[in-house]
């Protein structure tokens, strides 16, 4: 994991691309030039306003001088974010957390809901060379606007649930090396207990508040099959057969 550095971070662009759906893109030449898809930042609004960092997964970097973050409006810190213009700063605590081991695997899918895709764009971005099909569910036909940012095979679930015998029958039917999902916890249980079904790997992304962001504060304890584990430091990315006991 690369050093932890508290840097001012310019704001390239920030707008809105779907409903309550923003993309941020900053400037900083440590994290776009570290990180790893999975990986998470540590984003300081306003210090004066909010005591508490906000954890966001990475969706990308140009691997020179840019990060780009999604994020959705759901309280007062994130409502206030969408105020912020470029040329002004927020503070990112850089790249942190373990992110997604997929160097041995050729073919993966990649099922994801709502800002879960965000890390899993990052991921297939970093993954030339790999047969990767994304899975993306979502309540409306506008939840599903990630298809313009993905560039592979793209498969669309919309509605209120996720159709796991639609999915099962894509994992029977031509079965991935590695399966990896970021979503609410209901459904990556439901794509895990798939991938077990089947004798597939499968990696999750646990979404625990966070306070500290560094596995001191404890404030993200879990248990695991290994023991407690904090979900900032160890994480986010675990296997399931680890955290789904």
């Amino acid at each position: 994991m690369a050093a932890v550095m508290i840097l001012h971070d310019v704001i390239v662009t920030n707008h809105a691309v779907s409903k309550d759906i923003y993309r941020l893109v900053v400037e900083n030449e440590t994290i776009s030039r570290t990180a790893k898809p999975g990986q998470f930042v540590n984003l300081q609004i306003d210090s004066e306003l909010f005591t508490l960092r906000r954890p966001f997964g990475i969706a990308g970097v140009d691997r020179r001088t840019q990060v780009e973050i999604f994020y959705r409006v759901v309280g007062r810190g994130t409502n206030f974010l969408t105020t912020k213009q470029p040329g002004e700063s927020v503070d990112l605590l850089s790249a942190l957390g373990h992110g997604f081991d997929v160097e041995q695997a050729e073919k993966i899918f990649v099922v994801g809901g709502g800002v879960g895709l965000a890390p899993l764009l990052f991921l297939c971005r970093e993954s030339a060379g790999k047969k990767i099909h994304v899975f993306a569910g979502g309540k409306t036909a506008e939840d599903l606007f990630w298809k313009n940012f993905f560039r592979m095979e793209f498969t669309e679930f919309i509605g209120d649930r996720f159709p796991f015998d639609d999915f099962r029958k894509f994992v029977e039917a031509d079965p991935p090396d590695l399966i990896v999902t970021v979503a609410p916890e209901i459904m990556m249980r439901g794509v895990a207990k798939i991938a077990d079904e089947f004798k597939i790997p499968c990696q999750v992304s646990l979404e625990k508040r966070m306070a500290c962001g560094l596995g001191a504060c404890l404030g993200c304890s879990i248990d695991t099959a290994q023991g407690r584990k904090k979900v900032c430091k160890d994480g986010p990315v675990f296997y399931s057969s680890e955290v789904f006991l």
